[in-house]
């Protein structure tokens, strides 16, 4: 059992492993812009304008938030905040490229954007580990493998829960932006983007893994299976 236990448990850390390197990678694995009428600017450095979010030089659609950048490149607080931005004589919009909410000043959705980053990176360091162990629990059936797979098992869930509560946060909560900043002064992520799959996959992982921490307590996988598993009852000795 405790072979079966641990071949289970890697094969649901690599799982992990394939989808955290996807949310890193991918620049919209958080959010993507939205194209209806809950996208329209309708304040411009004090002047009302009919200008979408998707105008703005450098998003566009379609425009994401990924967990470690967006989808062109920029990470949380790569580029200019809202005084760099500027209106020419065209009402076009000019300034150097920025991330969202570097952009617009919102620290608060960077402050839980970059949190979700950091849990993310450390699952992605804790799947690895587990899934070591777990081949080294197939090969030797040692209980020290069992039990580094149930601490690593252990430091993901911790971290998927911490992933998903400041995921949830960044994306359906309102703060409030630098007050420079006469676009938008409040802001609420999933008022202009349509969520993608990083934050449900938290989620699953954070469900994967229970799963994992109960499989390998009742698969035998903490015990040393070639020396506890197979040993005959005390009436048969006797």
């Amino acid at each position: 059992m405790g072979k079966i236990g641990h071949t289970i448990v890697g094969v649901l850390s690599v799982i992990s492993i394939v989808f955290c390197a996807c949310a890193l990678t991918d620049g919209r694995s958080i959010a993507t812009i939205r194209t209806d009428e809950k996208a329209v600017v309708v304040n411009l450095n004090g002047v009302s304008t009919d200008l979408v979010i998707q105008q703005l030089p450098g998003i566009g659609y379609p425009y994401g938030i990924g967990v470690y950048s967006d989808s062109n490149g920029r990470k949380w607080d790569q580029g200019d905040d809202y005084a760099e931005l500027v209106v020419d004589t065209t009402n076009q919009i000019a300034r150097r490229p920025s991330h969202f909410t570097q952009l617009f000043g919102c620290d608060e959705h960077q402050k839980r954007g970059q949190l979700l980053l950091a849990c993310v990176f450390m699952c992605l360091i804790a799947s690895i580990v587990s899934v070591i162990a777990s081949l080294r629990g197939v090969a030797t059936q040692g209980r020290v493998a069992g039990i580094v797979s149930m601490v690593f098992q252990i430091f993901n869930f911790v971290f998927f829960l911490i992933g998903m509560a400041a995921g949830a946060s960044f994306y359906d909560e309102e703060f409030e932006c630098k007050s420079e900043n006469t676009i938008m002064f409040d802001l609420k992520v999933a008022d202009y983007f349509d969520l993608s799959y990083a934050l449900p996959f938290v989620v699953v992982g954070v469900i994967t893994s229970i799963i994992n921490i109960i499989i390998l307590c009742a698969s035998g996988s903490l015990k040393d299976s070639k020396k506890g598993d197979n040993c005959p009852d005390d009436s048969s000795s006797s």
